[in-house]
């Protein structure tokens, strides 16, 4: 039950169990002349604090232990040494029922294949360049098109649902498939909008295209910790209280995934790439 789980919790996070409930239970507001008013959350309300503070939690646990793990690898006092890096590129996924843990992947899918593309035709085309040797200009044609529907500028699929996410309990994820079809739909050829009601929308990946369904996006895609989580945080160990230090916390788990993805990509910009191509023995996955 309830008690049973938070005074688990609590121990662990050094806090007191009456504190950790009061948290995920109430939010505080300050009101006009300064003055702070406590309201008790409904339980749907409180049900999606509990799940915010578990993401930030998880999210600041990850991040410490790699950050632990590549002090500990890292020699000497240099952090810009000569390394080898191996990238296991994301999997392309597809299913029967595609949400919001697809984009992200198969976003990133797009900006890698993307990196690809610029790395087998583009640097091959200046090295013959660069050594005179003669060839036929080749046209080829690469996925940014598609890549922009997700970090394009002024506007793109994650901006249009942190848009949504700001409309707080009167969100809605049927609005944000309409957003997003009245948008791209006639804008951008790999974006295919399905249905009226805004309930799913289709884009042509480089893989193919996925239809995905927008039940549940915008609940996904909020990483929102009320002040009251915030103060609870930065009151528990030390360990605990370091995760909630940063008072400039991405504000979607959408924006957050966009901006982990930039830097892999600048970081991939500045190597000297070698690709590996797997080859699936048993694509049907049949005896």
């Amino acid at each position: 039950n309830a008690e049973t789980s938070i005074g688990r919790c609590a121990p662990l996070l050094g806090l007191d169990a009456t504190e950790v409930e009061t948290a995920v239970t109430t939010r505080t507001e300050r009101m006009g002349r300064g003055s702070i008013v406590t309201l008790r959350l409904t339980t749907k309300q409180a049900r999606s604090a509990r799940d915010a503070l578990a993401k930030a939690l998880y999210g600041g646990l990850f991040d410490y232990l790699v950050r632990r793990v590549n002090e500990s690898l890292r020699r000497g006092d240099s952090p810009t040494s000569s390394s080898i890096g191996v990238l296991d590129i994301f999997g392309f996924e597809v299913f029967r029922h595609n949400s919001f843990e697809q984009l992200c992947i198969n976003y990133a899918n797009e900006k890698l294949q993307l990196f690809f593309d610029a790395c087998v035709f583009g640097e091959e085309l200046r090295t013959y360049e660069e050594e005179g040797v003669p060839f036929a200009h080749v046209q080829f044609e690469d996925n940014a098109r598609c890549v922009a529907l997700f970090d394009g500028r002024p506007v793109n699929l994650f901006s249009l649902l942190d848009d949504e996410c700001q409309g707080g309990e009167g969100a809605r994820d049927d609005r944000f498939g309409a957003k997003c079809a009245a948008t791209f739909a006639r804008k951008n050829p790999h974006f295919e909008a399905r249905g009226p009601d805004g309930a799913q929308f289709a884009v042509r990946h480089f893989a193919g295209a996925v239809a995905y369904e927008t039940r549940g996006f915008v609940a996904k895609n909020r990483d929102k910790l009320s002040t009251t989580l915030k103060t609870l945080g930065a009151t528990g160990n030390r360990l605990v209280a370091s995760f909630f230090a940063d008072d400039a916390r991405t504000k979607t788990l959408g924006s957050a995934f966009r901006k982990q993805l930039a830097g892999l990509t600048r970081v991939l910009e500045k190597t000297q790439p070698h690709f590996i191509r797997c080859i699936k023995s048993n694509a049907l996955k049949q005896p």
